[in-house]
């Protein structure tokens, strides 16, 4: 099965792939998401990012958030931490948010 993904879309992957960012203290969902959307933002404007309201704080520890384009249905966002000081790689996925 084929699943064409929107190009809007398909350029923030190129453009999110082993993106790094971090923050410090605790990792709340909002700061997650914020984070990630002013990245994302740069080539997508509109983008709305959404995180669980917390993300788990250890190394490894997987959450999904989701991004959506304007016009657009929403994707899931793989957050990875890195460590546990809240350092998180994330990747925006091609699978459909449910």
């Amino acid at each position: 099965m084929l699943v064409l993904i929107p190009f809007v879309v398909a350029l923030a992957i190129g453009f999110a792939r082993g993106v790094n960012t971090g923050i410090h203290g605790t990792s709340s969902g909002s700061d997650t998401a914020g984070q990630i959307q002013d990245v994302m933002g740069q080539s997508m404007p509109g983008v709305m990012v959404r995180c669980p309201s917390e993300i788990q704080r250890g190394k490894g520890s997987i959450s999904d958030c989701t991004a959506q384009a304007p016009g657009e249905p929403a994707y899931v966002v793989r957050v990875t931490q890195d460590d546990d000081h809240g350092h998180f790689t994330w990747e925006l996925t091609p699978q459909r948010a449910p």
